[in-house]
């Protein structure tokens, strides 16, 4: 509740170019949430390019954006193209692990369930709001991923995706 309580003060009293210049001293942790949740798209953007997330030219994230990672510096493996729109709420997994539960050392969970792998969203895609993300999926050029959408698998280029797991549910036709 306080770190809330501090975070509201900072937006509300210090400009953004205070808060981006002061950003290298703070903790990776503050950083994050920082890129996930200010209100202003190019504090986020800029917070996200120092956590590694490398982001293509007018490409729009908005806020409650979220990469799970399990170690600091892992957002490096995930690339998101020119001219990309991220709706509220989406979540990148580029990192699984159930952490601190026993099952880190279960067999099948090590060799099926726990992976880290790179995220790459192609130019001119779109991630619609609640979209999640899973770990080694490529989301193609032009490609459209419905709201609320579970995607564990490549979404090909000009193709419209939804549901849970999401399915191809319409090309988009090129003019």
């Amino acid at each position: 509740m306080t770190s809330i309580l501090l975070f509201r003060l900072l937006f509300k009293h210090f400009p953004n170019k205070f808060l981006i210049s002061f950003r290298r001293k703070m903790p990776y942790e503050t950083r994050r949430h920082i890129a996930a949740s200010h209100p202003n798209h190019d504090v986020r953007l800029t917070f996200l390019r120092d956590l590694g997330v490398k982001i293509g030219k007018d490409s729009y994230i908005n806020q409650n954006f979220t990469v799970i990672v399990d170690t600091e510096g892992t957002e490096s493996k995930l690339t998101i193209g020119e001219r990309v729109s991220i709706a509220p709420n989406v979540t990148i997994i580029v990192s699984s692990a159930p952490n601190n539960s026993v099952l880190v050392k279960n067999e099948y969970a090590r060799k099926h369930l726990i992976k880290t792998a790179p995220v790459r969203i192609g130019d001119d895609a779109w991630l619609g709001s609640n979209t999640v993300i899973f770990p080694g999926v490529s989301i193609g050029k032009r490609a459209i991923v419905g709201a609320g959408a579970v995607v564990r698998e490549d979404v090909p280029a000009d193709t419209i995706v939804a549901g849970v797991p999401a399915k191809v549910i319409r090309k988009i036709p090129k003019k």
